[in-house]
């Protein structure tokens, strides 16, 4: 989808804009471009300033003016995430929420700028002229040139070497035994695994983390930590979701499908290779103290790195979008 259409986003041009027609059955909401797509659009708030939004031009109506549909009022804190910044008196525009590409590619193309997800700087990311940001909830910018009007910290996480190397030595037996136990298992057994795992974990079985493969190797559960390792690390869904579709139906006495008990293929295979490939950044991320931070230059640098950045304003950690 394309968005050629989009106005320049600035105090003084929507300003202008908000001078003529607004959209027929709104008497506050203006077109960011083509009037035909009516989701494109801004309001103005009290205070002067002006919002950007990507809804349905009428749900918005009814949020600002709180007269939406009953049936809609369960939706009101999704809707609302639809409020993508605002544009301030001072020719600042300040990011709210970003929900996904569509919406990203109207502000690059209002912003004149690049706004993009980018995994190797650790999330969405704003770049104009010499000027770069990561992009978190609060971060105002220059309309006109880019630069940041919020005074902003960032920081990368460098490891510390020697004592990483020294805290990985205590890994050497998981990383020796757990592999010799997990090929002598066939796909009963390993399927088992998993399922007792989510015997234990039933709701938050989808959200154990590379903290509690560290908790189990401590407990000496190696072929555990290693399943779930190999769960996390090879994004492996069939066993995310096949081990609730299995509970489901036994709960329900139904048989279980003979394709939700079978291992994902190569699975043996994958799973020695993320051992070999991803164990140590996992063992290390877990440990803050194996980081040190150093300070970059705001605004101007945003290296990629497959360690968070650190973002704070007044000393206080910033969320990025």
């Amino acid at each position: 989808m394309a968005f050629y259409d989009i106005q320049y986003i600035n105090y003084k041009n929507l300003e202008e804009i908000s001078r003529s027609k607004p959209f027929r059955g709104s008497d506050n909401a203006w077109p960011l471009g083509d009037r035909r797509y009516s989701a494109r659009h801004f309001r103005k708030e009290e205070d002067g300033s002006f919002s950007i939004w990507y809804l349905n031009r009428e749900v918005s109506d009814g949020l600002s003016k709180d007269t939406l549909a009953e049936e809609r009022k369960q939706y009101a804190s999704r809707y609302e995430s639809q409020k993508l910044g605002i544009v301030r008196s001072d020719n600042s525009f300040e990011f709210l929420n970003s929900s996904g590409q569509g919406e990203n590619m109207m502000l690059r193309e209002g912003l004149r700028g690049g706004l993009g997800y980018n995994v190797n700087k650790g999330g969405l990311v704003f770049h104009r002229g010499q000027h770069i940001h990561p992009v978190f909830r609060g971060l105002r910018i220059d309309c006109d040139s880019g630069e940041s009007r919020t005074d902003y910290k960032l920081f990368q996480s460098v490891v510390k070497r020697k004592e990483a190397h020294q805290y990985m030595k205590q890994f050497n037996e998981f990383k020796t035994i757990a592999p010799v136990m997990l090929n002598s298992m066939d796909a009963a057994g390993i399927i088992q695994v998993y399922d007792d795992m989510y015997e234990i974990h039933r709701d938050s079985f989808k959200d154990l983390n590379g903290k509690y493969v560290m908790q189990l190797i401590h407990e000496g559960k190696y072929v555990d930590a290693l399943c779930l390792f190999s769960m996390i690390e090879n994004h492996l869904w069939e066993i995310r979701h096949g081990v609730k579709f299995r509970h489901e139906a036994r709960e329900e006495g139904l048989a279980v499908p003979n394709h939700l008990n079978n291992i994902p293929s190569r699975f043996k295979e994958r799973t020695m290779r993320v051992l070999q490939t991803k164990f140590r950044d996992t063992a290390v991320s877990t440990q803050q103290d194996l980081f040190e931070l150093r300070e970059l230059q705001a605004g101007r640098e945003l290296p990629e790195s497959k360690w968070d950045l650190l973002i704070t304003v007044n000393g206080m950690p910033m969320k990025r979008l």
